[in-house]
């Protein structure tokens, strides 16, 4: 019954979200360049609309060099914290109470971390953060290598690594950088 609640919770938030973005109006440069689509003014935001236009350059670039950054910082991300409690479990002989429970008490780490990424994106602050952040993602992984695999060493690769992939890209950078690289009418369609 377990998977069944889970589905049916992935269900209706997808459901809510979906009725909530219905809500939502189109932005006023996506309008523009819909109305110069169909009046035939020819701009490079009216023009570019098909998805086929992204496997062409100059969109080709960003749409490689984004699937590829998102591809492999999701990867590192979900065997991450898809595999802790395996690692904590069955590595580490620890019960899967005393790994899970002081995980979720890090979850506010990440709303932090969302919060400051987000003061920071449109700033001149943005790369130096992605910088620091993106080059303490995959050190973080080495914790438990160099420190042993413990209750400590896991949390601490968990919380500091959470918080560096929000700081460092993960999805948030990726649909910045998905914004600030495709036209408006195939942002969507790039990200």
């Amino acid at each position: 019954h377990a998977v069944q609640i889970l589905y049916g919770v992935v269900f209706v938030t997808g459901l809510v979200g979906l009725l909530l973005r219905l809500t939502v109006p189109e932005s006023p440069l996506w309008l523009a360049s819909r109305a110069e689509r169909r009046a035939g003014v020819h701009t490079i935001r009216a023009d570019t609309t098909r998805m086929a236009d992204l496997f062409r350059p100059p969109l080709l670039r960003p749409l490689v060099i984004l699937t590829l950054f998102y591809g492999f910082v999701s990867i590192t991300g979900n065997v991450a914290s898809s595999y802790i409690a395996y690692v904590a479990t069955n590595v580490a002989g620890l019960r899967i109470e005393q790994i899970s429970l002081p995980a979720i008490a890090l979850t506010p780490l990440l709303l932090i971390g969302i919060l400051v990424f987000m003061r920071l994106v449109d700033t001149r602050w943005r790369m130096p953060m992605y910088v620091v952040a993106g080059v303490l993602f995959p050190l973080v992984f080495l914790i438990p290598v160099v420190f042993g695999i413990s209750l400590i060493s896991l949390l601490t690769a968990f919380g500091v690594g959470s918080l560096a992939g929000v700081l460092s890209g993960g999805e948030p950078m990726a649909r910045v950088w998905s914004n600030e690289s495709f036209p408006t009418m195939l942002r969507s369609t790039g990200q």
